[in-house]
């Protein structure tokens, strides 16, 4: 049975795409996450893990004319809605744990946006774990993921994941969780940089390098 966010687009035709901006951007502007991830890397192999319909996929490939990108999922409809360049750019159903065995140490630059709190969290540090086996040995894992706090888009959010979204399993992390499992996995000194994405600061991005000691 599709989710009533899926009825709603499918009803929605030529006007899906502009709808499902300005829904979006009711709790994460992609702009600036994109703008921030500007001023951190200039990649030449991207990968987005949790690609979805192309989104995020369609700022980062305009920002990198020349990176390579690819995107993953494990939805049927992956990059659906992507509008970007095409040369360079492929978007594969794949789990990030094969792609792992696979393609070890190929991307420089790996875009993790709010997808864990859709994941089972006994596999959520299995995914950060075939992140960190992709990265090449300089590499960045930008990790962006809703952070939770009391609060009425708090309460928003989850009602567009669970009831709209149709995911009843969703759930979030507060930023204690999502430190100590980003530490455990890439070690104690691999957060660099972190910073809030509009418009709410529970929309928050860690900028993470590998302790290749640990």
């Amino acid at each position: 049975m599709a989710s009533p966010g899926a009825t709603i687009r499918n009803a929605l035709g030529r006007y899906e795409r502009p709808v499902s901006d300005a829904y979006r951007s009711v709790f994460i502007n992609l702009e600036d996450l994109a703008a921030h991830i500007r001023g951190w890397v200039q990649p030449t192999r991207i990968l987005e893990i949790g690609c979805g319909e192309g989104a995020l996929a369609e700022l980062l490939t305009r920002d990198f004319p020349a990176a390579e990108f690819l995107g993953i999922d494990i939805i049927r409809h992956l990059g659906r809605m992507y509008d970007g360049r095409r040369e360079g750019v492929s978007f594969r159903q794949v789990e990030a744990q094969v792609l792992a065995t696979e393609a070890p140490g190929r991307f420089d630059l790996i875009v993790l946006n709010d997808v864990l709190h859709h994941v089972p969290d006994s596999e959520r540090e299995e995914i950060l774990i075939a992140a960190r086996t992709l990265l090449t040995p300089d590499g960045v894992l930008i990790f962006k993921d809703w952070v939770r706090r009391s609060t009425l888009i708090n309460a928003a959010c989850y009602v567009a994941d669970a009831y709209i979204g149709g995911d009843r399993s969703v759930r979030y992390m507060d930023r204690a969780e999502q430190v100590g499992m980003l530490t455990r996995v890439f070690g104690p000194s691999a957060i660099r940089e972190t910073a809030s994405i509009r418009p709410w600061a529970q929309n928050l991005a860690f900028v993470i390098r590998p302790d290749r000691s640990n």
